[in-house]
């Protein structure tokens, strides 16, 4: 089961502090991942882990959004957003 997790960023003077890169899912579907997450930089500081798959913008689902659509959600929240995410490791976590 996927455990959506919230995280609130605010933006440094060297913006969020992630990258964002649209890949194949563990389900073989597209998606929008975080990457390249900068230590002492907000994204981490929020609890961004590399490898989160993100699945929605200020609430707002992105899934099954193109890559420049979903950054350009990201980018029209201005300084402060809240981004919905899933470790893909829950994926294939099952309770036995």
């Amino acid at each position: 089961s996927m455990k959506p997790r919230c995280l609130h960023l605010e933006k440094g003077p060297q913006g969020f502090g992630f990258l964002l890169r649209e890949e194949k899912g563990l389900d073989g579907r597209p998606g929008q991942f975080l990457w390249e997450v900068d230590p002492g930089l907000p994204a981490k500081k929020a609890g961004m882990q590399a490898g989160d798959r993100l699945v929605a913008v200020a609430g707002e689902s992105v899934e099954g959004l193109g890559h420049e659509e979903t950054v350009s959600r990201i980018q029209g929240q201005g300084s402060c957003v809240s981004l919905t995410v899933v470790d893909p490791e829950a994926d294939r976590e099952t309770s036995v």
